[in-house]
């Protein structure tokens, strides 16, 4: 069996305990925060891309019937005409796709982060369970120490 136990300087360790708990609840929730913010700038960037790629597959694809088909003049004359109403949309798609080559590494450095925030949602769950164990404890050392 133990020897006795220092009581005030068990409950000086539990609350000590009990602020480095709440303490690292504080910086995993920051880290969580920062993560969705990440997160959701990165689901940003993919709707817009998302939204784009079509049109570019379908200027690609005019661009492969411009080449094959150089001697229908009149063909290549309305092409032309539509490609020129929507320059300012390939210079955006264009943007676009030079932001996505820019930052593929972001992306393929964020694509766990679903991940490692769940796990960090449970370790505060954990974290909060033991608070509230240790808070308990607290509670009943209070009971005893005034008793």
């Amino acid at each position: 069996m133990e020897g006795p136990v220092d009581l005030p300087q068990w409950h000086l360790s539990v609350e000590r305990q009990l602020r480095e708990q709440q303490a690292k609840i504080l910086k995993l929730t920051s880290m969580v925060d920062e993560n969705q913010d990440q997160l959701q700038q990165l689901k940003s960037v993919a709707v817009v891309v998302n939204k784009h790629h079509e049109q570019l597959q379908r200027l690609q694809s005019v661009a492969v019937m411009v080449d094959k088909h150089q001697d229908q003049l009149q063909r290549l004359t309305s092409v032309a005409i539509v490609v020129d109403k929507h320059q300012d949309q390939l210079q955006r798609l264009q943007s676009v796709a030079f932001m996505v080559d820019e930052h593929q590494d972001q992306l393929q450095r964020l694509a766990p982060l679903p991940q490692q925030v769940q796990g960090l949602k449970d370790d505060v769950k954990d974290l909060k369970k033991q608070m509230k164990e240790n808070s308990e404890k607290l509670e009943i050392l209070k009971v005893k120490v005034n008793s």
